[in-house]
């Protein structure tokens, strides 16, 4: 072996290591304490402004009923807009929110190769079945013969649940799919580094009857299936937050519009005169799809809102799309305030385990409780779970701490709030009709009662499935405990 090997190869390549996280945290530190000292000098001038804009004689106006749902002026809309506006430092996207702190790989690499194992061979409780899952909601196909009624001038609002965070929504004559994924598993290439699917997708993309506009939140692969981008391809509308054009345009998709936010866009229905509005919403989450292109493209939720028409004697509908997101209460208050009440809300409710890691990336079932009440949904439904096995707590536990939230809150008795349905299931929604809240059923089921089954009567939701569904549920792929290992 030649002499040079030993002094300059050996030291280099114990060094290398060393100097790259240095460097990483070097970085981290320095763009965590520019991004406080951001976050800080936006609450100062928010609260100043709002102090220097609103007193009333020798008595400032109450701020807190000034700032609520609704009332907002167009001033103080902005002021709101301006506190949670996108931050990007050194060429990439951080989180402008006061709960949110920076995490390192070492910190997942701590979680996955660490504790996961120790978990394993200690645990602390009993992981249940999946057959549970299957107690808890089964797997339906979408009543496509509902969903074929809707037209351009129906002013219906339905709502069917696909699985993950993938929705299909059609309002007013608009037909909206968020995420979508339709995949077995969340990677294709290799196959084996991404989860299989607990259960199969209610159905295939191309089963649904047509598709106006998809809603990407961000470019997770659980979030954005190459293959359902090569299938719509520019048949479709797509928006998407800043950044990740570039990204459809290498895979032939040009149809696309990319919104900052808060940013809108209108958006014209092709066979009528209907328009829409189309924001980009903050959120407390990451981007990233190699490992290389981590927070160069932005992620956040959508709200699409109804353009009232001349003479218009409904209410403009409108629905929100939260996309993946920790729960900040400022933040989902500051949506509410510029942009709630909201007709329909799709909100995250699974992958929160462990708390201390994933408490800033993914809400808990409480947490998506109070994002319904600060956007002030009508109606709101529980995604992001039971899907695939991504964090810690089992597949089957966020109903159930679900029902626990809304029990501790008061809310038991009220199903429009945060439910979930079954996977595929068609919901017909009636906005007009006065609220559910009165109804003495839970909306939820506990983990040893039957499958979900239709809301009572009481409720504003009237619940469909087509007639091979009303029947049996779809029994491809039965639950396999296999997966929790694949």
């Amino acid at each position: 072996m030649p002499r040079f090997f030993h002094p300059y190869v050996g030291k280099t390549l114990l060094a290398l290591p060393l100097i790259y996280t240095t460097g990483w945290m070097g970085y981290y530190i320095y763009t965590d304490a520019k991004r406080r000292l951001v976050v800080y000098e936006r609450k100062r001038t928010f609260d100043r402004r709002i102090q220097e804009t609103h007193y009333l004689g020798a008595e400032p106006i109450d701020n807190k009923k000034r700032l609520a749902v609704g009332h907002l002026s167009e001033q103080d809309k902005e002021l709101v807009r301006q506190r949670w506006a996108s931050l990007k430092i050194w060429g990439r996207y951080v989180n402008p929110f006061p709960e949110w702190r920076e995490q390192g790989i070492w910190e997942w690499f701590f979680w996955k190769l660490f504790l996961t194992p120790l978990s394993a061979i200690f645990p602390t409780e009993e992981y249940p079945s999946l057959e549970i899952l299957q107690q808890l909601t089964e797997i339906v196909q979408p009543d496509f013969v509902e969903l074929k009624k809707s037209s351009v001038d129906d002013h219906r609002l339905n709502y069917t649940w696909l699985g993950q965070s993938t929705s299909y929504v059609q309002m007013a004559g608009l037909k909206i799919l968020t995420d979508p994924i339709f995949s077995d598993r969340t990677l294709d290439n290799p196959p084996f580094l991404g989860p299989r699917r607990l259960r199969p997708a209610p159905c295939n993309l191309h089963d649904l009857p047509g598709v106006d506009v998809v809603l990407v939140s961000h470019n997770h692969f659980d979030h954005l299936d190459i293959k359902a981008v090569h299938e719509l391809g520019n048949t479709v509308s797509w928006f998407v937050p800043l950044g990740l054009k570039d990204w459809f345009n290498k895979e032939g998709v040009t149809n696309v519009t990319e919104l900052d936010w808060w940013e809108s866009a209108k958006f014209s229905h092709p066979s009528s005169s209907q328009e829409y509005n189309i924001t980009c919403t903050p959120a407390m989450h990451w981007s990233g799809r190699n490992g290389l292109d981590t927070n160069t493209t932005l992620w956040g939720g959508f709200h699409v809102e109804e353009v009232e028409k001349p003479g218009q004697t409904e209410e403009a509908l409108s629905f929100f799309h939260a996309g993946d997101t920790g729960y900040s209460a400022h933040l989902f208050e500051g949506i509410g305030q510029v942009l709630g009440p909201v007709t329909l809300a799709a909100i995250p409710m699974g992958s929160y385990g462990p708390r201390w890691h994933l408490s800033l990336h993914h809400t808990d079932p409480e947490g998506s409780v109070l994002i319904s009440q600060d956007v002030s949904a009508k109606y709101s439904f529980g995604v992001h779970w039971g899907t695939w096995v991504m964090s810690d707590e089992p597949p089957t536990l966020p109903p159930q701490d679900l029902e626990i939230a809304k029990a501790e809150m008061g809310l038991g008795n009220q199903p429009d709030v945060m439910r979930v349905i079954d996977v595929g299931r068609t919901v017909v929604l009636d906005p007009s009709s006065s609220s559910s809240s009165s109804s003495s059923s839970s909306s939820l089921p506990s983990s040893s009662s039957s499958p979900l089954s239709t809301p009572s009567s009481s409720s504003s939701f009237t619940s469909k499935t087509s007639m091979s569904a009303s029947t049996t549920p779809l029994s491809a792929s039965p639950l396999d405990s296999s997966v929790l290992s694949s």
